[in-house]
């Protein structure tokens, strides 16, 4: 209405609306998936992106 882009779209409305409930027990189960803490992955991260340069 304004002449600018929408922030969200209705596709992008109808894809938050919708049911994002998955499951890994399966994964857990049959391939021994497991999670990292957010802390650990975090500083995972801030590592990778020093040795990469990107960040001092």
């Amino acid at each position: 209405m304004r002449g600018t882009k929408p922030l969200m779209t209705t596709f992008s409305i109808y894809n938050l609306a919708r049911n994002n409930a998955f499951d890994s027990s399966k994964a857990k189960k049959e391939l021994g998936y497991h999670t990292r803490s957010y802390r650990e992955t975090i500083h995972d991260e801030v590592e990778w992106l020093k040795s990469a340069g990107k960040i001092a």
